[in-house]
């Protein structure tokens, strides 16, 4: 899949391990643990008739093997959609909590917009009341997006997270890869508040890293914990890695800290 990003900055002293709580990329369609909602009762218009649920599983428009979670929001008469993917309960850890998705628009000139929401309770819409992102009129093109549900007050507890269309007379919304994890030592916090950038972000070929603390030292780092390259140089080339998420970690004299880059 594309990742085209946005991403948050973690700070880490620990070792790399995690848990995944929810990995599903609905290849073999939408699983019947998850929970869909048709909260607005609209008549899909006769040219999106097979979407007979709130969501339904669809492929890819521009990658026919590519199964995905579909919703529309075309209706007749024209409404706003209020339609809802609903993960199965989910036990957060200690700290390091994330959840990640990727959505699309099947056409820019109509996109549509959604929520992302939490519960604690149950799967019932009114239950849902904290609002983790909010999607406007998403790209025809799939974006990958994270939020740290540590951060937001979900550690040591059972959640539900949503996403739900809601559009004005859009067509259709795509969501694949969805993710949460748990106990990811790149979100332990150290007493280091180091802060740094690093663009472009997503890249290509090279990144730049600027810091207000003197660099001392700068690696990239894969996922697994292993230190593909070490530098003392700011602009870096990347052009020769895999694609895909690795970590730059940032050596200065106020401390250690890193971040998360997309290499498309």
């Amino acid at each position: 899949m594309r990742y085209i990003s946005s991403i948050f900055i973690f700070i880490a002293t620990a070792s790399f391990a995690q848990t995944d709580l929810l990995l599903e990329d609905f290849q073999s369609g939408i699983p019947a643990t998850f929970t869909l909602i048709d909260n607005d009762g609209l008549t899909p218009d006769a040219s999106v008739a097979e979407y007979t649920e709130a969501w339904i599983s669809k492929a890819d428009p521009d990658d026919a093997s590519n199964l995905t979670a579909s919703s529309t929001s075309y209706f007749d008469p024209i409404g706003i959609s209020s339609r809802w993917l609903v993960t199965p309960q989910l036990t957060l850890g200690a700290f390091g909590n994330y959840f990640s998705w990727q959505a699309k628009s099947h056409d820019g000139s109509f996109p549509d917009s959604y929520l992302v929401m939490l519960s604690t309770t149950d799967t019932q819409v009114s239950s849902f009341t904290d609002t983790l992102y909010v999607g406007i009129q998403e790209s025809q093109y799939w974006s990958t997006y994270e939020v740290n549900l540590s951060d937001a007050g979900y550690d040591n507890q059972p959640v539900y997270l949503a996403i739900a269309n809601r559009t004005y007379n859009g067509f259709k919304l795509y969501v694949d890869s969805m993710h949460v994890w748990k106990e990811d030592p790149v979100s332990v916090h150290s007493i280091s508040k180091v802060d740094f950038s690093v663009y472009p972000n997503p890249t290509q070929d090279n990144i730049t890293v600027s810091s207000n603390a003197q660099i001392d030292e700068i690696a990239i780092v894969a996922m697994n914990g292993e230190k593909i390259l070490v530098t003392k140089a700011k602009t870096i080339d990347l052009s020769q890695l895999s694609s895909g998420i690795y970590l730059v970690e940032v050596q200065t004299n106020e401390g250690v800290a890193r971040k998360r880059i997309v290499k498309n």
